[in-house]
């Protein structure tokens, strides 16, 4: 109990350190936002969905503290590696799913998801969002409209600090996999929880015609899950040969419970003793997940 209370204290600083303008009318100037050239250094990009900004963020901080994000004319990029080496996450949204990219070059910003998770919770599912980049000034604002937009007139911005964020240059894995299994999101997360709930560490194995999900805990304590090919809870399946391999529990769990609110299947890939790959597709862009095997 102690240490709920002493994390819950230690959240509430930090957000007490964000921050945060009164609410606006909306009626900052182009200057203010930055022009379509991103003269200035100041550049800004409008989300239609700020659901879908909110859960992917928050799915990326359940195990990065902090990346770089990639903005320019094409959208915004992400590759990034958690701290232990054992996770890779890719992040694409495309342009063309903006409302507005007033971005004439591509530009690098770091950013704290440690402080942006905590901004992410007060997005609502019909608002819209803003990102502001100020490079000069070094600080990113985040916007958050009511479902009209500018035109509510309403809004609440939070200013953060950017980072400089070292990353070393990693490429994406050149994997192909035997198996693909694009299933119900919401029904795996359960899988996944009740998996976590016995041990750290998720086992999948699939055949042609079958697919496991198997968690061994303390005390011989152990959770099996078996699904056939042809069950609906598959919107695809294709396993050329068997596979098995066992992934950290955890990780999985995090990022699904987060993404189940903006997608409605996940596909995994994998192979024995290879990362696993899962792709969430959602409204306005996608997130990679690979996940290095664990050894039991």
């Amino acid at each position: 109990m102690s240490d709920d209370f002493e994390e819950e204290n230690a959240e509430e600083r930090e957000e007490e350190q964000l921050q945060e303008e009164e609410e606006g009318t909306g009626e900052e100037s182009v200057e203010e936002r930055g022009s379509l050239s991103g003269r200035g250094g100041v550049y800004s990009l409008l989300f239609p969905k700020g659901k879908d900004i909110r859960y992917a963020f928050s799915a990326l901080s359940t195990i990065l503290k902090s990346a770089t994000l990639r903005v320019g004319p094409e959208g915004v990029k992400m590759k990034a590696i958690d701290d232990a080496k054992v996770s890779l996450i890719l992040l694409e949204i495309p342009a063309s799913s903006l409302d507005e990219v007033n971005i004439g070059e591509d530009a690098e910003v770091g950013i704290s998801f440690d402080v942006l998770k905590k901004i992410m919770r007060r997005i609502g599912s019909r608002d819209k969002v803003e990102l502001i980049i100020d490079k000069q000034q070094a600080k990113l604002s985040v916007v958050i409209y009511t479902k009209k937009g500018r035109e509510g007139g309403i809004y609440r911005k939070f200013n953060v600090p950017l980072l400089d964020v070292s990353e070393e240059e990693v490429p994406e894995p050149n994997l192909t996999y035997p198996i693909r299994i694009t299933a119900d999101l919401a029904s795996m997360q359960d899988v996944i929880a009740a998996t976590a709930d016995i041990g750290e560490a998720v086992t999948f194995t699939a055949a042609p015609d079958q697919f496991v999900i198997r968690a061994e805990g303390d005390g011989g304590k152990s959770i099996e899950s078996i699904y056939q090919s042809t069950d609906e809870l598959f919107h695809e399946y294709s396993a050329g040969e068997e596979g098995t391999a066992t992934y950290s529990a955890d990780h999985i769990l995090g990022f699904m419970s987060q993404m189940r609110q903006i997608c409605d299947a996940v596909t995994i890939e994998f192979a024995t003793n290879k990362p696993l790959k899962l792709t969430f597709n959602f409204s306005t862009g996608s997130v990679v997940l690979y996940l290095a095997p664990r050894t039991l």
